[in-house]
């Protein structure tokens, strides 16, 4: 039977072990399982009880059209032409792993590839069905490029080990948990440009999604479908409205806002993009931040992954602002301890003070 080390299982049974929402978490938990089996891109399908699309997540963002025109076509139906859909996934106990060559032999060569998967730089695919006893949670696809090899009898034997810590890991709805500001960091910045009314103009090519989970809008047929974007406009709108108040010398809020959802904390700030108020088609620029606890952004580093259970523990309290005492009373160590730790932790990571541990274990914000 294919084994898996024990720094990799060890990474995902700690991600696991976090108790974040399932879309809090998915990002991060892809880059462990990325050290299990190796691949280059994921997008998973969560389901309702009715088994019907609620939210979608992929390591690559798309422009909303490509992933409505999935929903609207291929989404348990045309897609059953090239493998099993995502109902018969979760239905199917032998269907919870899937290499879909074995279903379509030349997967590249096919239309749903064409008009879906090459978006999703998918072109080998593995399909896994998470689920948390009898309820659905959803499926996950894994995907390397025509350059690289299919999935192998032993990927997929290390997917059905583990499967279980998925499903556990991906089963939680609920809110983030309360987290304080010193707890939390950067992991993304989109910026999109709005009229007064509401209006989406123009975004970046992630604006569209962290706007959506800052609203905490569900990414279901509905919201992909809708090209007004008319799910956002109330929530853009109350920001232009705190601007025009402010600019017109009413007592108004500062035009920002902070939420918390289950996909992270989310700080907007809007900004107006011209002075002249009596345009009627003036617009607004809004900056949206999305920061997570740093325990679970650590896990985007390589480089973290790879170091003990203990070392990540010591590395998680250290990024956080811990003192070497607090750090030794966290751990139950002497203070000695926790500093002869740290030492050993910066000289494996050639780093020599805190702010270079978190450069070197931190990816950069992506935009």
């Amino acid at each position: 039977m294919a084994t898996i080390g024990t720094r990799q299982l060890s990474a995902l049974r700690q991600v696991t072990a976090l108790g974040l929402p399932a879309n809090l978490v998915i990002s991060e938990l892809v880059e462990c399982l990325k050290d299990i089996v190796g691949f280059d891109s994921a997008s998973m399908v969560f389901l309702d009880e009715r088994l019907a699309p609620r939210d979608l997540f992929a390591t690559h963002d798309n422009r909303p059209h490509v992933t409505a025109r999935y929903l609207e076509r291929w989404f348990n139906r045309d897609e059953a032409l090239f493998y099993p859909s995502q109902i018969r996934m979760q239905t199917d106990p032998k269907l919870a792993q899937i290499r879909v060559s074995d279903f379509s032999g030349r997967p590249g060569r096919t239309e749903i590839y064409e008009e879906i998967f090459k978006h999703n730089l998918h072109h080998w695919i593995a399909g896994i069905a998470i689920r948390n006893g009898a309820r659905a949670i959803g499926n996950l696809g894994i995907g390397r490029p025509p350059s690289s090899s299919d999935f192998s009898d032993r990927d997929m034997a290390l997917l059905a080990q583990v499967r279980p810590y998925l499903s556990q890991a991906l089963s939680r709805q609920d809110e983030a948990g309360n987290f304080s500001p010193e707890q939390l960091t950067h992991s993304e910045t989109a910026m999109i440009v709005t009229d007064m009314a509401g209006n989406l103009q123009h975004s970046t090519s992630n604006g569209w999604r962290l706007l959506r989970q800052a609203a905490n809008i569900n990414a279901d047929r509905k919201t992909y479908t809708d090209r007004t974007c008319e799910w956002a406009r109330p929530f853009l709108a109350g920001l232009a409205q705190r601007i025009e108040m402010s600019l017109n010398g009413h007592d108004a809020p500062p035009a920002t806002v902070t939420v918390g959802s289950p996909y992270g904390y989310f700080l907007l700030r809007a900004y107006a993009l011209d002075s002249s108020w009596s345009d009627p088609a003036r617009l607004i620029c809004v900056q949206i931040e999305r920061q997570v606890p740093i325990a679970l952004r650590l896990y985007a580093s390589e480089r973290y992954r790879r170091l003990s259970l203990r070392e990540r523990k010591v590395c998680e309290l250290v990024a956080s602002g811990f003192s070497h005492g607090e750090v030794a009373s966290a751990m139950g160590v002497k203070p000695s301890t926790a500093i002869s730790h740290t030492r050993s932790i910066y000289a494996k990571l050639g780093v020599h003070e805190r702010e270079g541990l978190v450069g070197a274990l931190l990816p950069p914000t992506r935009r």
